[in-house]
């Protein structure tokens, strides 16, 4: 008896001991937030599949453009990770930084991004490199980091690590591994044994060339998201090319379910005319989007309602937009007197000019973006009623032809669809381009350098030759981009871009992508910009791998 009791005891301490740690395990968050897996530049453009893509790889403007990407790349990482890691010369480190970036954008590289969310963003890096470049990377690395590493093995692979920085480095067989923090061992452990094993960190990337797993809900403990437009999600993209296209899959998981309805497409048909270079069809995106108090608090959020965008190829800076909605010429007086007292503080403080009614009371007009003047007036047609916006009048609709069917007939029948797009890529970015300048609230410089919409203030003598040399590499860099923009213009010909946009469960999304590029003309004019003047030099905080976690 005593015995059992004995026994008893033991068996109730090892439950008091162990079943903590099982739920502890259980309940343990993955450290892992993100992962890439990028078959590297050099490879893409060997892909037989993706053509147009590889003639836009090798063009001169396109490398010019990337020399200066990553030299202001390298410039801000000798900023945030050069002074932290106690290098003294900031031009230095810049210098010592670009090939490592160039050989980031052109070879194969594994990457896994995470770690506790009250810690620094870790990471570890596998990057295919030869002997020599492998030799760059051990040198350049070892001069920023700057005080002497000690040795260590993993997985039988010697390597450094810089103790104080966190910051290791392995030299794997025909991979450079590189990784910061201590929470994401285990991956690291894992990409050093495939690499002892097989001889790759990874398994094969089959027929894509990038595939990418990024939570970027958790994600936003370090990065700076809290003024994205979109709610956060996880997202399973793979970028894969065929027949000359890219094809871009993205999978969407919201942490809560989206509470998606939309009623039955009512679309402008007698307004959208032939020759159509655009035309965008939304509906009740406001579950995908951020709460946003300006448009929330308007007669009629956008952002609830059908919104349809098209734009011809007769007009270039023209581009219209219509919304179905019930008594559109009240609803106009109302939106009349809200729309200048919801936007205009904004506009002003962004230099963007004002709204105002028209003195008709036909409509509402926004000025001081010359030379074009952007309206919303109401109209009808024998499907209802419509708001109507518009950049420029637009021409008489007898003077042009309907749009084909089939275009509609790509969404319209279907209950899943949330948003469907397509363009034909080189006319559309023919357009965007001089759009962007004379709608400065599009371009990310504006949004974040307001004061250059103005006349520049007055400087001292002495500071002014420091003001025009500044000035002169900004001209610079919009030169090289648009360069860039209008060679892309001359290699993509006839190349469409189709995305879509539907629900695929309660908490699910799926966008798919055909497309020359990846990109639309649009997203090229904005991306092309915030690398050139905005993104990068005025990147909202440290960069991330180095920063303490977002409160």
């Amino acid at each position: 008896m005593q015995l059992q009791r004995s026994k008893l005891k033991l068996l109730l301490l090892g439950l008091g001991v162990f079943v903590p740690l099982l739920v502890t395990a259980a309940t343990q968050t993955d450290p892992v937030v993100a992962r890439l897996h990028f078959a590297g530049g050099n490879q893409v453009v060997l892909d037989t599949n993706a053509a147009k893509l590889k003639n836009i790889g090798l063009l001169p403007a396109t490398a010019s453009f990337r020399e200066q990407v990553v030299r202001k790349s390298a410039n801000v990482l000798a900023d945030t990770l050069g002074k932290q890691f106690n290098s003294s010369n900031s031009d230095t480190a810049a210098t010592l930084f670009q090939p490592l970036l160039d050989d980031v954008i052109s070879c194969e590289s594994v990457s896994v991004f995470g770690g506790r969310p009250d810690a620094p963003l870790g990471f570890v890096v596998a990057i295919h490199l030869t002997e020599s470049q492998a030799k760059i990377w051990l040198d350049n690395l070892g001069r920023i980091l700057g005080t002497p590493p000690e040795i260590f093995t993993a997985a039988g692979f010697e390597g450094s690590v810089w103790k104080k920085a966190a910051f290791r480095v392995v030299r794997a067989k025909q991979w450079l591994v590189i990784s910061r923090g201590d929470d994401l061992a285990a991956q690291q452990n894992e990409i050093l044994g495939n690499l002892s094993k097989q001889g790759h960190p990874s398994s094969n990337l089959k027929d894509a060339w990038l595939e990418a797993d990024a939570d970027w809900p958790r994600l936003a403990a370090w990065l700076p998201l809290s003024s994205s437009p979109f709610k956060l999600a996880r997202a399973k993209i793979t970028l894969a090319s065929k027949n000359d296209k890219i094809r871009t899959t993205v999978n969407l998981h919201y942490p809560q379910p989206l509470q998606w309805t939309a009623k039955p497409w009512r679309v402008p048909v007698e307004h959208v005319r032939d020759p159509l270079v655009s035309f965008t069809a939304a509906r009740n995106v406001a579950p995908f989007m951020a709460p946003n108090q300006m448009l929330s608090t308007l007669k009629v959020n956008p952002w609830n309602e059908q919104v349809y965008v098209w734009a011809v190829e007769t007009m270039p800076i023209q581009t219209l937009a219509a919304i179905p909605v019930e008594h559109s010429t009240n609803l106009l007086r109302e939106l009349a007197t809200q729309l200048p007292t919801v936007f205009n503080p904004t506009l002003k403080t962004l230099g963007c000019g004002d709204m105002s009614e028209f003195t008709n009371h036909q409509g509402v007009a926004w000025h001081g973006v010359m030379p074009i003047v952007p309206t919303l007036r109401a109209g009808s047609e024998k499907s209802g009623d419509f708001l109507f916006g518009e950049f420029v009048p637009p021409l008489p609709l007898g003077n042009t032809k309907p749009a084909p069917p089939e275009l509609f007939s790509q969404f319209s029948g279907r209950a899943d669809v949330v948003y469907y797009d397509w363009e034909l890529t080189q006319l559309r970015l023919m357009q965007w381009r001089p759009m962007a300048q004379m709608l400065p609230i599009l371009r990310t410089t504006s949004l974040s350098h307001p004061a250059m919409l103005s006349a520049p203030a007055p400087v001292p003598m002495a500071a002014a030759p420091a003001k025009t040399n500044q000035l002169a590499k900004i001209v610079s860099a919009r030169r090289t981009r648009d360069t860039w923009l209008k060679a892309l213009e001359a290699e993509l010909g006839t190349a469409n871009a189709i995305t879509e946009i539907s629900l695929t469960g309660p908490s699910d999304a799926k966008l798919i992508r055909s497309s020359a590029l990846g990109f639309t003309g649009l997203e090229l004019v904005i991306l092309s910009d915030w690398l050139t003047d905005a993104g990068l030099r005025v990147f909202p905080g440290p960069v991330p791998a180095m920063t303490k976690p977002n409160k």
